[in-house]
């Protein structure tokens, strides 16, 4: 049962003594079998897997995963969102696989399919959190990316010269 279409989602999560208003639009949510599905609909061909949570907020931009960090975040606010703790199936829609003999919605962390994710936000929201602690921590200075192929296409490589 189709639940919502391109619906924003809010959240203040607080940081660090400051509220952050956390949103984002999420592209579907669904009623099915009693679980509350997210669905988010790609049109490349986005990898399902990551090793663990933490993977998702590496510096390192080769080992994140944009596209499950994006489905743990929306999952995060909808969980806010819920009056009660009903399962929430994150889903990557990628639409080049739909027709793929073993074709299914689910990521994985580690080796485990998710079913639910509500298992996994408390500790993606303590990531998130101390994540954004570092960013308005002052005392931890701006440091430039050492490799110098994430400059290729940025749109501020002209105000740092690489």
């Amino acid at each position: 049962q189709l639940q919502a279409l391109e619906q924003t989602l809010e959240y203040n999560l607080e940081v660090a003594g400051k509220s952050v208003k956390l949103f984002g639009k999420v592209d579907r949510v669904d009623l099915l079998n009693g679980q509350c599905r997210i669905i988010d609909y790609k049109t490349g061909g986005d990898s399902k897997k990551i090793k663990g949570l933490d993977n998702l907020f590496s510096n390192e931009k080769k080992d994140r995963n944009d596209a499950v960090f994006q489905l743990l975040f929306y999952s995060l606010l909808l969980r806010h969102k819920l009056v009660d703790d009903s399962p929430i199936v994150p889903g990557l829609m990628n639409i080049r696989e739909i027709n793929n003999k073993n074709f299914t919605i689910n990521i994985s962390i580690g080796n485990d399919k998710v079913d639910s994710v509500n298992d996994y936000l408390n500790e993606f929201e303590k990531l998130l959190s101390e994540k954004l602690s570092e960013i308005f921590d002052k005392n931890l200075p701006f440091k430039e990316t050492e490799d110098k192929d994430n400059c290729k296409f940025c749109a501020y490589k002209n105000l740092c010269g690489n």
